[in-house]
């Protein structure tokens, strides 16, 4: 059962939450563009929370605890400073993006908090079109490419 979760998190689940981050931001942008808004994100504050959707407040707990669950990394890291943990992850990794599969044996002697930080890291890309996290993509980067401007003080 073990060897089945770890297939389908580390050689399926990464496929599945990058089609839906890439084909839903898309679509999110060609059907929904105007409900994309960047509202205030403090969850502290009674009237923010008020008017924030289930979805932004499961988001942003996630990123709370994808911080956490990052922070509390180093510990394990600082256990291999030759690298060997982190050039396990960096060819699983290499293995998603360049398609190969049995890329989930990658990981096997891999800290279970990295695991989790993966699957967890991944859950964000899952969930990102259907979120306030898609405003990112409303950056204004033909601001870079524009004509100069010159610009008059009225005196």
């Amino acid at each position: 059962m073990i060897q089945y979760l770890n297939v389908f998190f580390y050689d399926i689940y990464p496929y599945i939450c990058a089609t839906v981050f890439f084909l839903g931001s898309w679509l999110r942008y060609d059907y929904g563009q105007y409900t994309w808004r960047a509202s205030s994100s403090q969850m502290l504050d009674k009237r923010v929370r008020a008017t924030s959707t289930t979805p932004d407040i499961i988001i942003m707990s996630i990123l709370l605890i994808q911080c956490l669950l990052g922070l509390s990394t180093i510990p394990f890291s600082a256990q291999y400073p030759d690298g060997s943990e982190m050039m396990k992850l960096v060819g699983w990794a290499q293995s998603i993006v360049t398609f190969r599969g049995g890329s989930s044996e990658m990981l096997s002697g891999v800290a279970f908090v990295f695991r989790v930080h993966l699957v967890l890291g991944m859950t964000i890309f899952l969930l990102f079109p259907f979120t306030r996290l898609v405003h990112v993509w409303s950056a204004p980067f033909e601001y870079f490419t524009r004509r100069y401007q010159i610009v008059r003080t009225r005196r």
